[in-house]
């Protein structure tokens, strides 16, 4: 069964934004949401705003997820930016990745993923099996992420007209690297820092297409975008 819904509330957004707005110093000086801010993010909602209610999430339109972002951002930018590509995120995981793994990942209320295309790592796909390796950089949210991951190259694979294949893959937080090196003058307190996935076997279950059609269907969040990716599944 999927976990309780928690939707995300008006007095939440304005409640946390606040609480960054006054502390924009602190963002700026650690390059990242104090974890105190993230759990308060996480524990309103806010990163599970797009996910469908079948999967225990709220089933927000996207409209009403943009304007979430916007409301936020009038209080603290990086606060409202890792908290709309966090919430784009779990919605990816949910459409367009493997059922089970997705309601198990999204049966905790707080997980949050970070993964980042400003890279390409490398993927052996052996059934059920994949070897993952690789680098990103500019992984929003990763110092907090329950979950790190990125673009990869699936290895010695290619589509009918002869393109490269690629998957996105994902591992647990403490199978990855943060590491510290985010240092921008603009949406500072975004914690965009580069991640590296040392060399392991993971479930193929993982990792995912971001371009083919899936089997879920998810109602309306058939469609989900961001950062120029999309997920379609079957349904219309």
């Amino acid at each position: 069964a999927p976990p309780p819904t928690v939707e995300p509330r008006a007095d939440a957004l304005s409640r946390i934004g606040a609480a960054a707005d006054a502390r924009t110093d602190e963002l700026d000086a650690g390059r990242r949401l104090p974890d105190d801010l993230h759990l308060e993010a996480a524990r309103a909602g806010l990163y599970r705003q797009l996910v469908p209610r079948s999967m225990g999430g709220p089933g927000l339109a996207p409209l009403e997820w943009f304007r979430n972002g916007v409301a936020l951002a009038h209080h603290d930018a990086s606060l409202a930016w890792v908290v709309t590509q966090g919430a784009a995120e779990l919605a990816w995981i949910a459409v367009g990745g493997d059922d089970e793994w997705a309601r198990d990942l999204l049966s905790d209320p707080l997980a949050t993923s970070a993964s980042s295309s400003a890279g390409l790592g490398t993927l052996t796909v052996d059934g059920a099996s994949s070897r993952i390796a690789g680098r990103w950089a500019f992984n929003t949210g990763s110092p907090a992420a329950a979950w790190i991951g990125g673009m990869a190259l699936v290895d010695g694979a290619a589509d009918a007209a002869g393109r490269p294949v690629i998957r996105w893959a994902w591992v647990p937080a403490d199978r990855a690297e943060v590491l510290d090196d985010w240092d921008p003058t603009g949406l500072r307190g975004t914690g965009s820092h580069s991640t590296v996935i040392p060399t392991q076997e993971i479930p193929t279950a993982w990792t995912f297409s971001p371009h083919d059609p899936t089997g879920n269907d998810r109602g309306p969040h058939r469609v989900l975008v961001g950062n120029g990716w999309q997920a379609v599944t079957k349904s219309s």
